[in-house]
């Protein structure tokens, strides 16, 4: 990570103490300064800082046997709390646009202390402060906000979201005004592949992935992760894989054909990002793409892209989960 003045140090090892607490059951001052690299110094002023906050707790220390005991801290996970949000489209008979807001509560560690589903007849900034606000006076600790969001976020308005009530609307204004605390927001594609890249244990942290969701009769759309961070582009319009050319057709068409459909245009999607990324894997979510079809997908990149420049395509079947866990990741970041 790149620091560039006293105040970047600071806050870059602060990040590393806490990280280094996160993953252990407790840590001395000397076991976090082996951890992190940092002087013993600054490693019991950051500690001190972080129990006077109240974000570490002081804990016994198992390794103590005899003479005047080291002190041992542990993680407060319920420190503070964080309200990941996001919004799921429902298709109707009559094609009245209707959502569900999903929400999950985690804490510090990203374990979830409650999640929910409310239902919403229309997607705007203040249906959307309403769905939540059960659990935002519920829960005192909330401390930010972390909202998945279709299309883009730029320059404070939401961009392809595909829903006209909320097209150049401010979510991240109106909520935080509203109640009073950080609130983030992130493309949904973003937060998935985010997700995917920090807590699923069988993608290697050292990978670069794309991950690709095709829902049944809707455009597909991509996270992108390189070295570690997401990759959004210029104008955030990274990952709008739904406007590539397609030879089969127009894209909105080609996906309610059926499989066939489907798979033309991921191979097409798979082909593209192959020749212009070249990740270690793509993972295929979504509904409209399942382990049965991967394997027609990976024979016909094939026929285009040189062997050993194939990544490996998986699929990976729960993207609202991946989804909550991107929201939580990039809070807790």
């Amino acid at each position: 990570m790149k620091v560039s003045n006293t105040r970047d140090v600071k806050q870059n090892n602060l990040r590393l103490v806490k990280e280094a607490l996160k993953e252990v059951p407790y840590g001395t001052k000397n076991s976090i300064a082996n951890a992190t690299g940092l002087s013993l110094g600054t490693c019991n002023t950051i500690l001190n800082l972080l129990e006077m906050t109240g974000e570490i707790v002081e804990t016994e220390n198992p390794e103590f046997t005899f003479g005047r005991p080291s002190k041992a801290y542990k993680y407060n996970a319920d420190y503070a709390y964080i309200c990941c949000v996001f919004v799921k489209h429902i298709e109707t008979p009559s094609r009245q646009p209707m959502c569900d807001v999903c929400y999950a509560i985690a804490n510090l560690l990203g374990e979830t202390i409650e999640e929910n589903t409310v239902h919403i007849d229309e997607y705007t900034v203040e249906t959307l402060g309403d769905a939540i606000e059960e659990p935002m006076k519920k829960y005192d600790k909330i401390q930010t906000i972390s909202l998945g969001s279709p299309g883009f976020y730029f320059n404070n308005k939401i961009m392809i979201s595909g829903s006209d009530t909320m097209d150049g609307s401010d979510p991240v204004g109106y909520l935080a005004e509203r109640y009073g605390c950080e609130v983030l927001i992130e493309n949904d594609m973003n937060a998935i592949a985010y997700g995917v890249h920090t807590f699923d244990k069988s993608v290697s942290k050292e990978d670069d992935i794309v991950v690709v969701a095709f829902f049944k009769g809707r455009p597909p759309g991509a996270g992108i992760i390189i070295n570690g961070k997401i990759m959004k582009g210029h104008t955030h319009f990274a990952g709008e894989v739904y406007k590539l050319v397609y030879p089969e057709g127009d894209i909105e068409k080609l996906v309610v054909t059926g499989d066939e459909g489907v798979i033309n245009a991921a191979v097409t999607t798979t082909i593209d990002l192959c020749a212009v990324l070249d990740p270690a894997r793509i993972i295929f979510t979504g509904g409209a793409i399942d382990n049965g079809k991967l394997g027609i997908i990976d024979s016909r990149v094939r026929e285009v892209i040189p062997e050993g420049h194939i990544p490996l395509l998986t699929y990976g079947p729960d993207f609202e989960k991946y989804y909550i866990w991107g929201l939580c990741a990039m809070a807790l970041k």
